[in-house]
Formats: structure tokens, C-alpha cells, sequence
């Protein structure tokens, strides 16, 4: 066996380096990256197709660009590692800074850059430096000397005031003992003070000070006693007597001043000793730990530590933090701690240096960053879910179908995925607006969530749009049983405001792995079925068969090509003339739309205007509609032609989602054909489907001076109940009532019913689809007005139509 495997390894180092903290780049010769880590997206805020064949350059500052640039450059000449530091501007802007190692290339000539991330680092260092900074201004303002003795009497740190007083450099302050700054008769006097400091803490001596040039001043000393690094020293200044009380009182309102900013400041800070006793601490610091009085700064360290820590959610964790960072008192840490209260801290702790580097102590300082860590978490779950309904949105139920495909491929497993789609959820949103249809999508969603099986998951796709994953499927009944639930479950209205609305839902289904395994094309596949449960009539649910694809492929295929049909002048209209019963004369016509495609040939109407319906087509295909037959009216009223009346069919679509008044007065004024030389054919279940609608539209029309009629009338069977509240011109019966009103008596019945009571409403009469004298004498006896159909004449193009109406042709129809 060999010693090592070379692709595990491979492996290993792929892992070390995508899971290390660190940022790791491989850059070419040229300075190219030519792989990043996560840890280089995260930090730097882009994906790493937005960094990888990019300058290294796009990783550093644009003002750190030629220093950094020039040390890297050099690097290629390099026998070792090259560090350095610099700035990066975050892809959101915020400035970061990084600190690099660089190695030399390698024989393929590519670098290895390693990074981290040192900001949090940055600023802590920055904001220790200005309050070292600012220590040091209020040393240098002081109008006494100020001076730093360890307990041997050495100086270690003073103010410019020293070196002014006593004329001696501060190469030479640095090497001095206190007593060399005293005249010979008063130095036993001032060690006397200083055993005294030693032993009480405090001293106060008047002393003749010498300066290097020989001349004496009375000053007075005081010396304090202060721990330092587990040794003693003191701190003092030595003040002209006749300027104790401007010292003193210009002391105190630095020292004011310094406790002012600190006590203002938004984080918690305090300074340690090497033995762990607090040094400074602002009331910030309690506020946050929720300190009570009696565990004050000056009470025993280890109580209060153990106090703090039994306020996180893990003490024993906080307590080896600190443990670590008291054993490592050179050492930066950082991280976050979670309290009890839900609170989460943002910790830093560093080392405390005096002014020639020596270690004495440790700062800590504490961040409030809930409110901050529910703005990321709130982030995050936005990410992942809909604001609306709560439910996973679309790109997490996406990374869900992958994962369960995984996993249920490895045990071999089903998986289902019901596409679920809203029906005619428009209607809800335009009739009551954006505000309450969103209202109605989020108790759909509640209610679909309680439909699915435990351990199944509901999703908000889009839009009206859920899907429903269905693990550990055992067969499609299982799946057919949640569909069916689903279907059942709507025929019981949703209640929103006090509102019922009733929803129906189409559902399609497909199941992994027959119909798929990739999330793509389960979702496709059961897009597809759901396609074919709305053709079916709604409010039901099918599943994904290859036959299902192969027709909605080809409905696409039908749909892709009547895209392209007006403008490819592919689209004709035909007119089929209406003739009076009365007078045996032609009255006007029905414009029909046709299509004539060069592969297809002539596709019929019953095949691609569902398409158009569907696909929203038929709003720019009826506009062409209306706009040409308007102009073919004009043109034979232009000729002289005595029949110069066209009828139009329009959509529920056209009539639902648009200002149906505005289009037609637009189209009469742009073709200048007269209002009343216009007929607007509706459908019968347009009519009772939006009733308070339509009823508005039709009114409107009227006052416009255009003709209007309710078409295929009879078929829906409830349309008597409506009549009366429509005013419209004419009433056409439907043509499955014509063929049958001979043979059955229902049918006669009924048209004569009809014809009647439309008659006494005030309105016309016209019956399509007349084939026959017999039909025709029937319809004439029964006080029909006028007659549609073959027996007359077919569709004919509009030349044909002219022809017809010119040459005086009549229905050949005996005198009754």
C-alpha cells in the first residue's frame, strides 16, 4: 500500500484551504487571480466568478495600488515569503484592511497570497493610539514635570516639561534616577519620601530640584505608588509651588474631560492590570452585563468574572476565553458572546503597552450588536423566505429540490412536487386591489401549509405560484391524495377582512425520478401538468405524462408561431353576412378571424384562440381585429355600399383588463368609421361571470353610440336571469340550440322562449348557424329578426362580402 494517496491529498488541501478563516488566493505570473476561497467572497463581498481572472490589483485600495504594487512586482524575484498590509474597498464600500504574506512563485511561476482580515483589529489599535495619543496631550499639557519612576528610582515615562525643567535631553532623562534630579542636601530627604511611598502608598516633599546647567528651583514633589506589571513605581509631577493651584485645577478638568469621553462612549471599556484588578471602567460596562451594585470594580476579580459569566448562554465557554486570554496576555481576541436576555456582545480584548512597549495590562472592550445581529438574521431569512407569507421562497425551495434529490436518490426514494397555480387570481387583485390580494395569498399559503403531510414542505414560487415537495413518497397515490386534498380543500371559500373569497387551484404533478432528476426538470415537467389542468376546466389536478409534454409542446410551438402572425401578415379577417327574416336582405356581418400559416396551412379558429386566450395574445390580435374591420366598414361606406355594419367579437381578457370604451373610441376616431356601424359581440359567460362589470362596459358603449350583443346566448342556461339588467341591442342564440330545435322540443322551446322575451325587452334577435330552409322557415314562424349560417352564405373575404351585397342577393326563402 502506498504511503500516501496523492488525490486524497488533493482533496485534503482543497478542504484546508476552502474551510481556512484566512483568505487564500493563487495569483499567475501576471498577477491574476487564478482561484480564490469562500473566505476571499465573504470578505471582499463578491462571488468568486466576479474575482477569479481578475488583477490582484481589485483586492487593494486604489491608493495603496503603486507601493503595493511595486513590493509585489519584486516578489517575483523572491526567495521568501514578502507580507505586507493594505486596504480593500468592500463591494458595499466599506474600507477594509487586509494584511497579505506573499510567496515566491513557484516553478510554475503562480504566488500563493495568504490574507486576513485585520479591521476589527485596525480600529481597536487606531482607537487605543488616539486615546494613548490624547493620554500623552494631557501629559504634555501639564505646566508641571511629569515623571514615571519604577521602584528603583529609574525613569520610565515623562512629559516634555522634564526635559524642559531640567535641561537634560530625553535620551538622557531615559538613563537618570530621581535622585539626579535633586540637589545633594535634600537627596536624603527625598529617598526618605520615597521609602515612605513604598510603604504608604503616597508622599508629598518640597526639594530643591538641579538642572544639568547647574541652577536650583524649589519644587514640590509628589509621588504615588503605582503596580505596573507585577512591580511597583511612581507616578508624580513637580510643580513650581507658586503654580500648585493652576496644576491642580488644570488636572482636574483634563481629567474630567477624559472621564467625560470615556463615559460617553456607546462600548463598554475597562483596563486590566497584569493581575487581572480593573484599572479604568466606564458605567457602559455595567449597563451591558447588567452589573449589580454590589459587584463593584474594586470588589474580589473572581466573583465578578464568575458573575459576568453566568450571564451568557455558556459560561463554561466565556470562562475559557478569558482563561486563554489572561495566559496570553500579548495577544488580540475577539468574537461574540450570547446572554440570557437574548443579547449578543461583541467582545475585543488586547494588550495595555506603556510608552517603550512594556507590557502592564490588558484593555477590553464591550459592543451591543443585537439590534445588528437581528438586522443580519433578518437578512438572512429574507433570503430564504417570503416576507409575505412566511413560507420558503423560490430560491430556497429550489436549493430544496436538489437536496432532497440527493438524498432520496442515495435511499432510493420517490420524491413529489406539486406545482400549485391560483386560478384567475388577477380578477382578485384588479377587483380589490394589490393590498388585499396579497391578504388572500397569505391565507392560501397558511392554508396550503396544513394540507401537505408532515415533513412536507410548502413554497411560495411567485407570484400566485406554490410548490409542494412531498419526501419519502411511497407511490403516486400518495401524491394524488395531497392534490386531491388541495382540489378539495378550495371549495371552501378563504376568508380575508370579513370577505369570503373563493379561490380554485390547478395542480400540476411530477415525481422523481420518472419525470426527473434535476430540479429543473421536475419543476418544468410539473409546470407542463398544471398547464394541462387549466385546459382541463381549473380547479383540478394532473400529472406529468410524455403525452402531456408532447401537446403542451406543441401548444407552445402553436403559441411561439401566432406571436409572429401579425406582423408576418399571416392573419385575414372573413365575413359572414346576417340576413333579415323579413326582408330576405343582407343587414350586415360578423367579422371572423382567420389564420393562414405556410407550414401549418389554414389553422382553425376552435385551435389557436384558446392559445390567444390563454397566452394573453388575443389583446394585440383583437386590437388588429377591431382596428381592421373598423377601417374594411369605412372603406364600403366610403364605396356606397348599403350594408356597412361590422360586428366584432372582444374577450373577457380585453374586457377585464382594459378600458375597453377608451380602445373603441380610439380605434372609431382613428378609422373614422360612425359609432353606430359598430357591433360589440359578448360572450354569454363573460357576462355572467363579471356581471357588475360588464353591465358598466355596456353602458358606457351605448352612450358612445356603438351596438352591442350577448352571443352563443342559451348555453350557459342562467343567462334569462340577467337579460333584464343588460341593455344590449341584440341577443344571438347560440347555434347547438338551432341544430337541435327541430328534432327536440326542449330546444324549440327554448328558442321561441327567447325570442320572445327578448322581443319584449326591446332587442333583436339573430340566430347562428342556419343550414337549412327548414330551420330557416322555423326561425321566421317563431318571429326571428335575422338569420346566420351557411344556408345563406359561408365566411367570404371582404371583396367577396362586397360582391355579394352589390349583386342584391337574398335568402332563398319561400313566402310564408
Amino acid at each position: 500500500m502506498d504511503r500516501f494517496d496523492s488525490n486524497a491529498d488533493s482533496a485534503l488541501a482543497a478542504l484546508l484551504i476552502e474551510s481556512s478563516p484566512d483568505l487564500i488566493c493563487r495569483v499567475d505570473r501576471a498577477g491574476h487571480l487564478l482561484s480564490v476561497n469562500s473566505t476571499v467572497t465573504t470578505t471582499m463581498g463578491y462571488e468568486a466568478n466576479d474575482l477569479v481572472g481578475q488583477h490582484f490589483s481589485k483586492l487593494i485600495h486604489f491608493e495603496d495600488l503603486p507601493e503595493r504594487a511595486m513590493l509585489f512586482a519584486t516578489q517575483r524575484r523572491s526567495r521568501g515569503v514578502t507580507t505586507f498590509e493594505c486596504r480593500h474597498i468592500h463591494k458595499s464600500g466599506e474600507v477594509r484592511y487586509l494584511e497579505w504574506a506573499v510567496s515566491r512563485p513557484g516553478a510554475d511561476g503562480v504566488f500563493t497570497a495568504i490574507g486576513r482580515d485585520v479591521t476589527a483589529r485596525k480600529a481597536t489599535e487606531v482607537k487605543l493610539r488616539q486615546e494613548r495619543d490624547y493620554a500623552d496631550a494631557i501629559l504634555a499639557s501639564l505646566p508641571g514635570a511629569f515623571y514615571h519612576f519604577d521602584q528603583d528610582g529609574y525613569v520610565i515615562r515623562w512629559n516634555h516639561n522634564l526635559e524642559h525643567t531640567s535641561r537634560y535631553s530625553a535620551e538622557e532623562v531615559a538613563r537618570m534616577h530621581v535622585l539626579d534630579f535633586i540637589v545633594d542636601e535634600d537627596k536624603e530627604r527625598v529617598a526618605a519620601a520615597i521609602q515612605e511611598a513604598l510603604r504608604d502608598g503616597e508622599t508629598r516633599v518640597e526639594a530643591d530640584g538641579l538642572r544639568k546647567d547647574g541652577a536650583r528651583t524649589t519644587y514640590l514633589f509628589t509621588a504615588m505608588r503605582f503596580e505596573y506589571d507585577g512591580r511597583a513605581g511612581f507616578l508624580g509631577v513637580a510643580v513650581d509651588l507658586a503654580e500648585q493651584k493652576r496644576i491642580e485645577d488644570a488636572l482636574r478638568a483634563e481629567t474630567a474631560m477624559f472621564e467625560a469621553q470615556l463615559e460617553s462612549a456607546q462600548d463598554g471599556v475597562l483596563v486590566l492590570d497584569s493581575s487581572g484588578r480593573t484599572i479604568i471602567e466606564n458605567k457602559r460596562v455595567g449597563e451591558i452585563w447588567g452589573l449589580p451594585e454590589h459587584i463593584t470594580r474594586e470588589g474580589d476579580p473572581t466573583a465578578r468574572l464568575s458573575f459576568v459569566a453566568q450571564q451568557t448562554t455558556d459560561p463554561d465557554a466565556f470562562l475559557r476565553k478569558v482563561a486563554w486570554a489572561t495566559e496570553h496576555p500579548e495577544e488580540i481576541t475577539q468574537g461574540e458572546v450570547e446572554l440570557l436576555d437574548g443579547t449578543v456582545v461583541e467582545r475585543y480584548s488586547g494588550p495595555v503597552r506603556d510608552r517603550d512597549g512594556h507590557l502592564y495590562g490588558r484593555i477590553v472592550a464591550f459592543r451591543d450588536i443585537t439590534d445588528r445581529r437581528h438586522f443580519e438574521n433578518r437578512l438572512r431569512y429574507l433570503a430564504t423566505h417570503d416576507d409575505l407569507t412566511g413560507l420558503p421562497n423560490r430560491s430556497q425551495a429550489e436549493a430544496d429540490i436538489e437536496r432532497l434529490i440527493e438524498q432520496c436518490g442515495d435511499a432510493g426514494r420517490r420524491l413529489g412536487l406539486l406545482y400549485i397555480d391560483l386560478d384567475r387570481f388577477k380578477t382578485v387583485n384588479d377587483g380589490y386591489g394589490h393590498p388585499f390580494g396579497d391578504q388572500v395569498l397569505k391565507a392560501a399559503g397558511e392554508r396550503l401549509a396544513t394540507l401537505v403531510r408532515s415533513g412536507d414542505m410548502v413554497a411560495r414560487y411567485g407570484g400566485d405560484e406554490f410548490v409542494a415537495l412531498l419526501p419519502d413518497l411511497g407511490d403516486a397515490a400518495d401524491a394524488r391524495a395531497v392534490a386531491h386534498n388541495i382540489v378539495d380543500s378550495f371549495a371552501h371559500p378563504v376568508v380575508v377582512t370579513g370577505r369570503e373569497v373563493h379561490l380554485s387551484g390547478s395542480i400540476g404533478v411530477s415525481i422523481f425520478p420518472e419525470d426527473g432528476r434535476t430540479p429543473g426538470a421536475l419543476l418544468q415537467n410539473a409546470d407542463i401538468a398544471m398547464f394541462r389542468a387549466k385546459l382541463q376546466g381549473r380547479n383540478m389536478f394532473a400529472f406529468y405524462s410524455r403525452e402531456i409534454g408532447r401537446q403542451t409542446q406543441e401548444r407552445l410551438d402553436l403559441e411561439a408561431r401566432l406571436r409572429g402572425a401579425v406582423a408576418a401578415d399571416q392573419l385575414r379577417l372573413a365575413y359572414q353576412p346576417k340576413v333579415s327574416l323579413a326582408t330576405r336582405q343582407v343587414t350586415g356581418c360578423e367579422a371572423l378571424l382567420r389564420w393562414d400559416h405556410p407550414e401549418l396551412g389554414a389553422v382553425s379558429p376552435a385551435r389557436f384562440i384558446p392559445v390567444a386566450e390563454e397566452s394573453g395574445l388575443i389583446v394585440p390580435i383583437g386590437d388588429w381585429v377591431l382596428r381592421t374591420a373598423c377601417a374594411q366598414a369605412r372603406t364600403w361606406l366610403d364605396a356606397g355600399l348599403p350594408t356597412a355594419s361590422v360586428a366584432v367579437n372582444v374577450s373577457g381578457r380585453q374586457i377585464l383588463e382594459h378600458d375597453v370604451v377608451d380602445w373603441v373610441a380610439r380605434t372609431l376616431e382613428a378609422t373614422g368609421l360612425p359609432p353606430a356601424n359598430l357591433e360589440l359581440e359578448l360572450t354569454e359567460s363573460m357576462v355572467t361571470g363579471e356581471v357588475d362589470r360588464v353591465i358598466a362596459v355596456v353602458d358606457r358603449l351605448r352612450a358612445l353610440g356603438v351596438r352591442t350583443s350577448i352571443d352563443d346566448f342559451g348555453s350557459g342556461y342562467t343567462s334569462l336571469a340577467y337579460l333584464r339588467r343588460f341593455r344590449v341591442d341584440t341577443l344571438k342564440i347560440d347555434q347547438s340550440f338551432v341544430r337541435s330545435m327541430l328534432v327536440e322540443r326542449e330546444d324549440a322551446i327554448i328558442v321561441r322562449a327567447v325570442i320572445s322575451l327578448a322581443h319584449d325587452l326591446g332587442v333583436t334577435v339573430v340566430a347562428e348557424g342556419v343550414e337549412s330552409e327548414e330551420q330557416a322557415v322555423f326561425l321566421a314562424e317563431a318571429g326571428c329578426d335575422q338569420v346566420q349560417g351557411f344556408y345563406f352564405s359561408r365566411p367570404v373575404w371582404a371583396e367577396d362580402f362586397e360582391r355579394l351585397v352589390r349583386s342584391d342577393h337574398a335568402l332563398p326563402l319561400a313566402d310564408p
